[in-house]
């Protein structure tokens, strides 16, 4: 295996790797299996639950996040000459453009993409567009009639085969023992406030659950979403099916905190976005004091737009224990200026116990 490029000096041009580098019993990175009568098909992961506090940020032999590699077969078992043939894949996603602003774009299809997302924050790549290209199941759909499906199979459904008995958690942050990682099944908030947009492309994101963490954020109280914080966002043609998002204080399905205090720049367009399902159900506890919200918890930006933003669900629930207050489509909304719904509607069940400051259809 060798880099195909190099990135600011990082990385190790040309080196290659041997196979018993991935074999590890512990880091379960790589495995064979027998295709029809003569082939062999080949799998391995860059990134390995054997370093999970490094949060996937480890790549063997000094790869960095994010650089291309180039992987190479050789039926003689040595290293196969320059002029064979390989397959090139990204080490982080399935794929990573650069534009012409000089930052780039990731194409994300599975969860493990999406995980990633947060963990560009220590490589020269900055990540200011999302394109996502299949469906993505953190949960497998269960939905027998209408069931979601995807390339990729569930992230939870993967992991929990691969490491029997291990739970399936992501590093969080740099605290001790198990502060450092999400609840076990549990999601962790997109944090890179690089990201202006994401097209979902009418794609699909299928039982993404997110729970209050041990850890505390400095500044966002726990506040749990898909995106944690950002005040120059778009996200539009997405789906979100059966979400479950509980915070300490905060939550919402797409963005908790789109706050842009001061910046008479700050935006916030979702477009063409359906969060829906059965079991869709957004909550937050009174342990912070903060807002629920359907899309949005909590928005202080200039310019605040929903267009064709649709929340449903036969037993669909925003719940509120306390705190602030709690809206159908957002939390809280202070006047920028411009504010506009179009299109958008919330079907299903809101509670506001004890909220201060209201409960609405639409804002609270």
């Amino acid at each position: 295996m060798e880099l195909k490029e190099k990135v600011n000096d990082s990385g190790v041009q040309g080196k290659w790797s041997r196979i018993q580098a991935f074999e590890k019993e512990e880091a379960k990175r790589f495995k064979l299996s027998k295709i029809g009568t003569s082939q062999i098909q080949v799998r391995f992961y860059l990134d390995s639950k054997a370093f999970m506090r490094c949060a996937f940020k480890y790549l063997q032999d000094g790869f960095l996040g994010g650089e291309d590699v180039t992987v190479k077969a050789d039926e003689s078992g040595e290293i196969p000459p320059d002029d064979k043939k390989g397959i090139t894949k990204n080490s982080y996603f399935q794929s990573l453009t650069q534009l012409e602003d000089g930052t780039y774009c990731a194409a994300v299809s599975n969860a493990r993409h999406l995980i990633n997302l947060s963990f560009c924050d220590t490589n020269p790549f900055k990540i200011t567009k999302v394109e996502q290209t299949d469906n993505i199941l953190w949960q497998p759909d269960t939905d027998s009639e209408h069931g979601i499906t995807a390339e990729t199979e569930a992230y939870c459904k993967e992991l929990a085969e691969v490491y029997p008995g291990v739970p399936v958690q992501i590093f969080d942050s740099y605290q001790s023992g198990a502060d450092s990682y999400t609840k076990p099944g549990s999601f962790k908030c997109i944090e890179n406030s690089d990201i202006t947009l994401y097209d979902g492309k009418n794609h699909t994101i299928v039982g993404l659950e997110i729970t209050p963490q041990n850890n505390f954020r400095n500044g966002w109280k726990n506040a749990e979403a898909l995106f944690l914080e950002n005040a120059h966002l778009e996200v539009r043609n997405l789906n979100l099916k059966d979400p479950k998002i509980e915070g300490k204080g905060t939550a919402a399905a797409i963005i908790a905190f789109a706050k842009g205090n001061s910046d008479a720049n700050s935006y916030l367009h979702l477009t063409n976005i359906n969060i829906y399902g059965d079991s869709l159900h957004v909550y937050a506890n009174n342990g912070d004091y903060g807002y629920v919200g359907g899309a949005v918890a909590f928005s202080d930006v200039r310019d605040l737009a929903l267009d064709h933003v649709r929340i449903y669900g036969k037993d669909a629930l925003l719940d509120r224990n306390g705190g602030q207050s709690i809206g159908g489509l957002i939390g809280y909304a202070q006047m920028g200026q411009h504010l506009k719904i179009s299109q958008s509607v919330f079907s299903g069940f809101i509670n506001g116990n004890e909220c201060e400051n209201g409960t609405g259809g639409l804002i609270g």
